[in-house]
């Protein structure tokens, strides 16, 4: 689902895996002003601070979690399902997003 880290688990070479996650690192460094910009859309005027707190809480839980998570993956079944499970969650959020968000919320009941 994810090219970029399926390119990482398919390198066979350190130089390889740096080429591969560099590009998934491009695509990541949009996430905060993109995140910023939803919750400037989807936040009354006086409520923007309390999603922007909501926003970044979810990188700070994957900073304690993946630490926890992605060494017991690879040490259980190596690190090429660390990958698939760090892209698993991902494609689970998206999923969640899709169904739940809609991309306009001036017509979205609340």
């Amino acid at each position: 689902m994810e090219p970029f880290r399926d390119g990482a688990r398919a390198a066979s070479t350190v130089l390889e895996f740096g080429f591969a996650r560099s590009f998934s690192d491009f695509g990541e460094s949009g996430n905060f002003p993109a995140a910023i910009k939803t919750v400037a859309e989807w936040f009354p005027k006086g409520e923007t601070l309390t999603g922007k707190r909501a926003s970044s809480l979810g990188s700070k839980w994957g900073a304690i979690l993946a630490p926890a998570i992605v060494p017991w993956v690879t040490l259980r079944w190596g690190w090429h399902a660390a990958f698939l499970t760090t892209g698993l969650f991902s494609v689970l959020w998206i999923l969640w997003w899709f169904r739940d968000i809609i991309v306009n919320p001036a017509i979205t009941p609340r």
